[in-house]
């Protein structure tokens, strides 16, 4: 039973460490390693047609040394607001860094990034477990996401 109990709990810790997926690639202009670590969030929610059926937000934090960090907000669905501005709370503090969304390339109007990220926001992502996050949507309004972000590592 002590076996199963403890077989249980590492294989519910390994799953949490999994929830951050990491990548990297050479910027072929400037040689330069540029590194990604990505997060989907924990819910769903509703808008209105036609991006009914359920949205999602992939969190995307990219980096390199000659360059600030930035994190991407990725909707599944709908339209997110330019100059909209995103709160962030972490664990059970305030919500803080009331920040301006900008867009990250042209065209897609459901991905929208903010840059510079202080380095005083990615420690405090390193030490939380959750991370809650509301963007604006085009007709739709402020919605909450809910990310978990136990395990985030991040070395720029």
């Amino acid at each position: 039973m002590k076996k199963l109990l403890l077989l249980l709990i590492l294989f519910t810790s390994m799953q949490i460490q999994a929830q951050w997926s990491y990548s990297s690639r050479t910027d072929p202009m400037t040689g330069k390693t540029i590194r990604y670590a990505t997060v989907n969030s924990l819910n769903k929610v509703e808008l209105s047609y036609p991006y009914d059926g359920g949205t999602t937000v992939r969190l995307v934090i990219v980096g390199n040394i000659k360059r600030p960090t930035t994190i991407i907000f990725e909707a599944s669905k709908g339209q997110l607001v330019y100059n909209g501005y995103v709160s962030m709370k972490l664990d059970y503090s305030n919500p803080f860094n009331m920040m301006r969304l900008g867009f990250v390339t042209r065209g897609k109007y459901n991905v929208m990034g903010v840059s510079p990220i202080s380095n005083r926001l990615i420690k405090r992502l390193k030490e939380s477990d959750f991370l809650m996050v509301e963007l604006p949507f085009y007709h739709d309004g402020k919605k909450i996401f809910k990310f978990d972000v136990t395990g985030f590592k991040w070395d720029k």
